[in-house]
């Protein structure tokens, strides 16, 4: 091929993929992408352009205000799998629209992952298309890892007419079909009412607590059995409160808006002890603005062991659980954003953190952009920043082989830690993750490892297996990995009987194996609990998550994968779909158009 050839077929492909880039373009609801990620400074807001949700509502409604999509006690969920935060409402007299959107918070833009039904009036749980009827959504729509899938636990005021409850069962919405699969799953079961109802993922078990409205009892509900468990005692939820759990108290918080305007509401449960809720309101101190708010924005704040709250302007709130005192955190004084007032109707989950970004994001209107916040909670009178918990060592030892007996594998992490130092069996300096083979390992031999931080010290110990006893253990390779990479979960589990895997994942498993994981964003424990007929058998590996890595400038595709030259199918192809390209970005653009009409 001549170069003048080259260059023309070069020159075609180029043409060829930004022809496809356009199509996509044109066809695909979504806002406009930010152009890069945006720069977080502590205490200072950060607002998202072009990031309305009505930009990609549908053209037309099919009943109702689109506006209230989220102006109806709307509620929302943090998808951790692929950084979302998931949208759903409507309902009563409001909207019709069952559409699910999606803000990506990588891409910050907002997604429609699907389309409203054809809606009728009716009390019936679904549509006639069969997908869930239109509902306020409260706070009882959540994330599920264990079958990644948004679900809603019940419902309540549906369209057009309201009324209250009107189901109990479980609808989980499909990533990839986009499409609601409801009445395959054990319902919620009776007692209290679905009416601003609660249900919060508890990170550390996978499990869904659930609260609901009125003189409801909590429940506790086992995605993987499909059981619910109850025990606790029935409290008083009025319709107004938000909820959130500490997963390192194990207490479960629910705050907000009491039954009478200014009435304060605050209650906690205990997760490990079934019995009544506490009556927070008799033990909070500080400014308690946020008890008396309804339906304010209140999550769980990992690395400061905090609740945050947010109800309204650039103020945040944030609850000590070891005193119980509310904080006024001030945003930045050079802070020149403000995301406003409150929806009128609260915040429920459309306030909440975001592990990857160390920040709130915050959707408080379809025609208003999405915010962002970097919490700076070195404002709080008397903190040094947020604290650190006493570091956190796992140490386990299996053999490589079940037939080995002079051979151990050491396999360790030590959360919170500089440095470690082993003794026992080994000894020397080793890093706070990591594992290796310690050969002429006698059984019963001990080995112990230290680790210590900037707060505190801590020791785990492990010994060396017999031979002939029922053992388990579990291993990460590579045991740290970026954001947005898997790692691979490796196990053996010897006259231990059945095994399930707990915490990061879930399910059976064979006595041995290897599974890569899904991509992590956080800090994860991978569990594995086998049961021989007699005391349960568990091993345990942590994961770490640390930043993702920064992206190359001018990082360029494998040569390998390049075109070489000639003129292929799909060029044909292209070629063609330029001939219909004018009429699409036409058609398209007058679908635009009608949006804000629309809205």
């Amino acid at each position: 091929m001549t170069s003048i050839d080259a260059f023309a077929a070069m020159a075609f492909r180029a043409w060829n993929l930004l022809t496809c880039l356009l199509l996509i373009t044109v066809l695909t609801p979504r806002a406009s992408a930010q152009e890069a990620e945006p720069l977080l400074n502590p205490g200072h807001w950060v607002e998202i352009k072009d990031s309305r949700l009505q930009d990609v509502a549908p053209s037309t409604s099919p009943g109702g205000d689109p506006s209230k999509v989220i102006g109806a006690w709307s509620g929302a969920a943090l998808d951790t799998k692929r950084d979302r935060l998931l949208v759903w409402g409507g309902g009563h007299s409001n909207y019709a629209g069952n559409e699910v959107y999606a803000f990506d918070l990588r891409e910050f833009r907002w997604l429609r992952l699907s389309d409203p039904s054809v809606a009728n009036d009716s009390k019936a749980a679904v549509y006639p298309d069969g997908q869930p009827r239109s509902r306020h959504t409260y706070n009882y729509i959540e994330y599920v890892p264990a079958w990644d899938r948004l679900v809603s636990f019940g419902g309540s005021g549906p369209w057009p007419r309201g009324g209250g409850e009107f189901t109990r069962e479980i609808s989980e919405f499909d990533f990839e079909r986009g499409r609601w699969l409801t009445g395959e799953r054990t319902p919620v079961p009776p007692g209290g009412t679905m009416i601003a109802a609660i249900a919060r993922l508890d990170p550390v078990t996978g499990d869904i607590f659930f609260v609901p409205g009125a003189r409801g009892a909590m429940l506790r509900f086992d995605p993987i059995t499909e059981k619910w468990q109850g025990g606790w005692e029935p409290a008083r939820l009025t319709a107004h409160a938000t909820g959130a759990i500490d997963p390192d108290r194990r207490l479960f918080v629910a705050v907000g808006l009491g039954n009478k305007a200014g009435t304060r509401q605050a209650l906690a449960w205990n997760l490990e002890k079934a019995g009544k809720p506490t009556d927070l309101t008799h033990l909070t101190s500080g400014d308690t603005s946020v008890e008396s708010t309804i339906a304010p924005g209140f999550v769980y704040h990992p690395p400061s062991g905090r609740f945050v709250a947010w109800i309204g302007g650039t103020d945040l709130y944030v609850l000590d659980p070891d005193t119980w005192h509310w904080d006024k955190v001030p945003a930045a004084q050079d802070n020149d954003t403000n995301p406003g007032p409150q929806a009128l109707r609260g915040t429920y989950g459309r306030f909440q953190y975001v592990p990857r970004l160390d920040a709130f994001v915050l959707v408080n209107g379809i025609d208003q952009n999405v915010f962002l916040i970097k919490p700076d909670l070195n404002a709080l009178k008397g903190a040094s920043g947020p604290r650190a918990a006493r570091p956190a060592v796992d140490l386990n030892a299996g053999r490589p082989d079940p037939d080995a007996t002079d051979s151990l594998t050491l396999s360790w992490s030590a959360y919170g830690a500089d440095y470690c130092e082993a003794s026992g069996g080994w000894s020397g300096a080793r890093r706070p993750f990591g594992s290796e083979v310690v050969t002429e390992a006698q059984p019963g031999s001990s080995y112990s490892l230290t680790c210590s931080g900037d707060s505190g010290s801590a020791e785990a110990t492990a010994t060396a297996p017999d031979a002939d006893l029922a053992r388990v253990s579990i291993a990460a390779e590579p045991r740290a990995v970026h954001a947005g990479e898997a790692t691979t979960i490796r196990w053996q589990a010897i006259g231990a009987g059945v095994c399930n895997a707990g915490d990061a994942w879930h399910g059976p498993r064979a006595s041995s194996g290897s599974e890569t994981t899904q991509r992590l964003i956080e800090d994860s424990v991978f569990e594995l609990r086998c049961d021989d007929s007699g005391t349960p058998l568990v091993a345990k590996v942590y994961v770490r998550v640390v930043p993702a890595k920064p992206v190359e400038v001018g990082a360029t595709q494998d040569p390998d994968a390049a075109a070489t030259g000639g003129l292929g199918a799909i060029d044909f192809v292209s070629h063609a779909m330029l001939v219909m390209l004018g009429g699409l970005v036409a058609m398209r653009s007058e679908q635009l158009r009608e949006v804000p009409s629309a809205i």
